[in-house]
């Protein structure tokens, strides 16, 4: 009785497979390529084979083909999900490479692209063993009183992890360097968002600066960067490059500007301080796609 129901369910199973397989074998199809199908069907592993596809996810098992590991804000804007069955759009951005000029001393920097890889040691990699200390100032990125210190010291646990573009870092070097840091990453085209602080000093030690990046890789007019979403909530902003601070005021009138400022332009690679009057945004407008 039991042998007779096991052939009764086989040959079921040869009945519910065969159509299928005959189907298959009409459209000459590889059994290799069907269970390949079938397995990145029930995993969401599939990749697109041109920029813009659409691309069916699983689990947030890791970067989709393309796209790069982050931590920064800016990877997050386009709102994507990544739940099962759901699908998200995303662009295949060239990888480009900037390189940040550096002198012995302080240096005043930041870097315009999205890095590839934001870790501290691969960011400073061109100058190991060649820098001092390294700080910042950022709510984002730092507690109370919101500033982060680094020492290039055996022994020393760094308290920065990744590298922001959003975000100005001071760097000391030690010694003349043979090579500037490199910046690999995505250049982030579209508007971006950088938050600028002025609480009290007795709510939160915050007194109005802000260090921030500027993460485009061309230059910008001073007015045209600040003036287009700050208006007159600044008061100053300034830069520092081989022993120099360059600054600009904003109550100066329009007429005197080219004058008075030393500071004209914001330009890829450096950082700056940015004083304000009242919280606000500063937007940084999307710009040509490369």
């Amino acid at each position: 009785m039991n042998k007779r129901f096991v052939f009764i369910g086989i040959g079921a199973v040869i009945l519910v497979l065969l159509p299928g397989f005959a189907i298959a074998q009409a459209e000459k199809a590889d059994l290799t390529n069907i269970l390949t199908r079938a397995w990145d069907f029930i995993t969401g592993i599939w990749t697109a084979g041109e920029t813009g596809g659409n691309i069916g996810t699983h689990e947030n098992t890791g970067p989709l083909e393309g796209s790069i590991t982050s931590h920064s804000r800016i990877a997050t804007l386009e709102g994507e999900t990544h739940g099962t069955g759901e699908s998200v759009t995303f662009e295949v951005a060239p990888v480009q490479e900037y390189n940040i000029s550096l002198y012995p001393g302080w240096n005043f920097i930041s870097t315009p692209y999205q890095l590839v890889n934001e870790t501290l040691n691969s960011f400073l990699e061109n100058v190991d063993g060649k820098w001092n200390l390294m700080w910042l100032k950022s709510k984002e990125y730092c507690g109370a009183p919101y500033y982060c210190w680094i020492q290039n010291k055996a022994g020393v646990a760094y308290n920065i992890k990744t590298i922001s573009n959003l975000q100005g870092y001071w760097i000391n070097i030690s010694q003349s360097v043979d090579k500037n840091i490199t910046a690999t990453g995505i250049y982030y085209y579209k508007k971006i968002e950088i938050p600028l602080y002025n609480s009290t000093y007795s709510e939160d030690y915050w007194d109005g600066w802000n260090m921030v990046g500027y993460p485009r890789d061309h230059t910008a007019s001073v007015m045209d960067v600040l003036n287009a979403s700050l208006g007159s909530n600044w008061t100053l902003v300034e830069t520092y490059e081989r022993g120099n601070w360059t600054y600009a005021i904003e109550e100066v009138p329009a007429t005197y500007r080219d004058k008075m400022w030393t500071l004209q332009n914001i330009t890829p690679g450096r950082a700056y301080y940015i004083k304000m009057k009242e919280n606000d945004v500063l937007v940084i407008p999307e710009t040509t796609k490369p």
